[in-house]
């Protein structure tokens, strides 16, 4: 490729070289415009350099690459600006996707209709070569494509160009410099291009002033970046800054009409600028005309306002300021209102609760401080009672001093810890005066800041009581101490008294069978026939003796039970055969009375079972006995019965007096009866109903009574049912034949 120097070529070679420098320069800062203006002034640059390769080139081929990469340059630089004129007056909301998308979609047609021209000829209609020296210069004739790209390119400038305009009657200091550098920098090279495509050009009409006008432009963009901070700070649109506040902006003007108001009040006021503005406030905020006459005549207020009922209500703060122009004039007033309504509830909330964290401090017994590291920022009434001091004179005073000089070590020792689990302490009054204190504390907030509360209690009436329970105690230990001794020595007593008691009972039963035998003998004329009178006394010798008798075998059976030596001998019993003997021995009694006496005994009920046939009979005897003493007429019942849980029971029924409901519990009791009228009329110690409980207890066994006064009782005696093992064997047996069903008697 050849080039031939030409003068023409050299203010566009540098206005491409300043455009590069502003680029070099431009590529060390980040941050909102950056990258529309580096491709602004990258396709400036490329602009100026290839328009000054067209004026210097010699072959035609050469010349025809050349004015067609130049729109590589040309095109792109109308979209650049305006992308860049949006983000700096703070318009980056229309810079999406789509929209720069959009912006791409001209130039690369353009350059396809450039590239393709020599098909169409509707970008330009002719090109037309003349020497220029060695060089070639190229004479266009522009077709249509070239002028809907020229209006489309200024209608681009015009609009980014329109919104650095009022960027500069808006901005202030150093943001009206760099519109202004902004300004001289793209409105000069559109009018040399401008003055180009309309022939006025002073130049030949194949050079383009565009491209030299670029120099200008490189010039006055370097000025704005090393000036004014291009690019480090951009202003922000009043649009931007306005609409995204929270707080509500309104602006009326002299005549009290609304001019402008920002969305945070239209949402708050619910209503709309289409219907709003431009007209009388009155007729826009109707609702508010209470607040309206009490602001319409003033310029400037501030106050706090209340706008609506109960849980509708809003606080906010009301800021009115004037705008008069240079000559001082009011031309309109502007409204700031923003919403406190949650501040104020938080405050009257944290008002609510101090009121009642100072209702509980002082509503408590204990004395409560408030300290920071020992030094006391409050205190309540119970505090001034318990210490003396009143709350001004606590106030800044180390908590220290609260305490006896003994245990101030250790107060200050918890309160450099942070001390969480309750302490006990001395503590000292106003004057001098000591008592047993108790100290509780946590962390809280107030005022800001990290504190504790203490928590301090007269423990003197505790610690005096605590002394006397111990003393009491003590003398509890003693007293306890003393009646172990007693009981142990009283225990003792009763085994002596019951080996007394079998040891007698054994000698004195000795002579009385004597006794007995020997009044027998006379009575059955062994020793000669006797008189009646005699007979009639012998009678009565033998019946009393076998009284005696009896009333002695209880006692001794009683004691060896206490004493432990009561011995249980277990063997095959015939049942059948054992009660047989019962019922000859008591139906004598029964006879005499002529009660229906009776026994049963449950088929389920095995003929042999091992137990103590002696202690049985004794617990049959004593049952049968009371129950033919205690009943006038009627019957009397003895039956055997077998439960399904191996247990049998003896039972025996009455329809004598019964016994009431209060003395169930207590007739198993040693020497108990009903009352004493019973022991005066039917005689008997009361010892009977307690050997059969303890004979069946040492059986494993238990006795129960359920009575009805007047109508009869029923004693049930429940032992555990240990067969042979043959005759297990055998119930076994039949139970798997299906005939070992068990059935109780009623």
């Amino acid at each position: 490729m050849n080039l031939q120097y030409t003068p023409y070529a050299l203010p566009s070679l540098v206005g491409a070289a300043i455009s590069a420098l502003v680029v070099l320069f431009t590529l060390r800062r980040r941050g909102p415009g950056v990258i529309p203006f580096l491709v602004l002034m990258s396709g400036a640059a490329l602009w100026g350099f290839t328009s000054a390769l067209e004026l210097m080139m010699t072959e035609k081929i050469a010349h025809q690459i050349a004015i067609r990469v130049v729109y590589f340059g040309i095109t792109t630089a109308p979209g650049a600006w305006l992308a860049f004129s949006l983000e700096y007056t703070g318009r980056t909301k229309w810079l999406t996707r789509r929209n720069i998308a959009l912006l791409f979609i001209e130039p690369a047609l353009v350059i396809l209709a450039v590239i393709t021209n020599d098909l169409h000829h509707l970008y330009w209609a002719s090109i037309e070569f003349v020497p220029l020296g060695r060089a070639l210069a190229s004479i266009v004739t522009y077709g249509p494509l070239f002028w809907v790209h020229a209006v489309y390119s200024y209608l681009l400038l015009l609009g980014g160009t329109g919104l650095l305009i009022r960027a500069f009657v808006r901005s202030p200091g150093v943001y009206r410099g760099q519109a202004t550098m902004l300004l001289i920098g793209s409105v000069v090279p559109w009018l040399a291009n401008a003055l180009y495509l309309s022939g006025l050009s002073p130049l030949p009409s194949f050079v383009d002033l565009t491209p030299l006008s670029f120099t200008i432009t490189g010039l006055a963009m370097g000025w704005s970046i090393y000036r004014y901070r291009l690019l480090d700070i951009l202003p922000v649109a009043r649009d931007t800054l306005i609409e995204n506040m929270r707080d509500m902006v309104i602006v009326i003007d002299a005549q009290d009409r609304l001019v402008d108001i920002n969305p945070a009040a239209l949402k708050a006021l619910n209503i709309t600028s289409q219907t709003t503005l431009g007209k009388p406030l009155r007729e826009s905020l109707h609702r508010y005309s209470d607040l309206l006459d009490r602001f319409s005549s003033v310029e400037t207020a501030y106050e706090e306002i209340t706008v609506g009922e109960g849980e509708e209500a809003r606080t906010f703060t009301f800021h009115m300021t004037p705008i008069r122009n240079r000559q001082g004039e009011l031309t309109a007033r502007l409204i700031a209102l923003y919403d406190i309504t949650m501040l104020k509830q938080t405050t009257t909330a944290l008002q609510e609760s101090e009121t009642r964290n100072r209702s509980l401090m002082e509503s408590t017994f204990e004395a409560i401080i408030i300290h920071d590291q020992g030094m006391i920022l409050d205190a309540n009434k119970a505090f001034e009672d318990m210490f003396g001091y009143t709350h001004d004179e606590a106030v800044g005073m180390s908590a220290l001093l609260l305490a006896n000089e003994s245990s101030r070590p250790i107060v200050a020792d918890k309160i450099r810890s942070g001390y969480l689990l309750p302490y006990e302490a001395t503590g000292q009054h106003r004057d001098g005066s000591t008592f047993d204190g108790e100290i509780r504390a946590k962390t809280t907030m107030y005022r800001g800041k990290e504190v504790r509360v203490a928590a301090i209690r007269d423990i003197s009436d505790r610690k005096k009581a605590e002394q006397e329970i111990q003393q009491q105690n003590e003398v509890l230990l003693r007293t306890n101490r003393d009646l172990s001794i007693a009981q142990a020595r009283a225990e003792e007593s009763t085994r002596l008294k019951s080996e007394f008691l079998s040891t007698m009972s054994h000698e004195l039963r000795t002579p009385l069978n004597a006794i007995v035998g020997y009044s027998q003998l006379l009575l059955e004329g062994i020793s000669g026939t006797l008189q009646p009178k005699q007979h009639e006394n012998v009678e009565r010798i033998f019946a009393n003796a076998k009284t005696l008798l009896a009333l002695i075998n209880d006692v001794l059976d009683l004691a060896r039970i206490e004493a432990g030596r009561m011995e249980i001998t277990n063997q095959p019993m015939n049942v059948r055969g054992w009660l047989d003997e019962i019922i000859k021995q008591t139906q004598g009694l029964a006879a005499e009375k002529k009660l229906d006496y009776s026994s049963l005994i449950d088929p389920q009920m095995p003929e042999v079972i091992v137990a103590d046939p002696a202690r049985l009979k004794q617990i049959a005897l004593n049952l049968l006995s009371n129950a033919i003493k205690f009943t006038e007429e009627g019957s009397v019942q003895i039956a055997l019965q077998r439960s399904p849980d191996s247990t049998w029971s003896i039972v025996v029924k009455d329809t004598g007096i019964g016994i009431v409901p209060e003395m169930q519990q207590v007739i198993f009791e040693e020497f108990r009866q009903v009352d004493g009228t019973m022991q005066r009329r039917y005689g008997g110690t009361g010892l009977g109903l307690a050997i059969v409980r303890n004979l069946a207890e040492i059986m494993q066994g238990s006795v129960s009574v359920s009575s009805t006064p007047g109508s009869g009782s029923v004693f049930t005696v429940i032992l555990p049912l240990e067969m042979k093992p043959d005759a297990v064997a055998a119930e076994q047996t039949l139970a798997d034949n299906g005939k070992g069903d068990v059935t109780n008697l009623s």
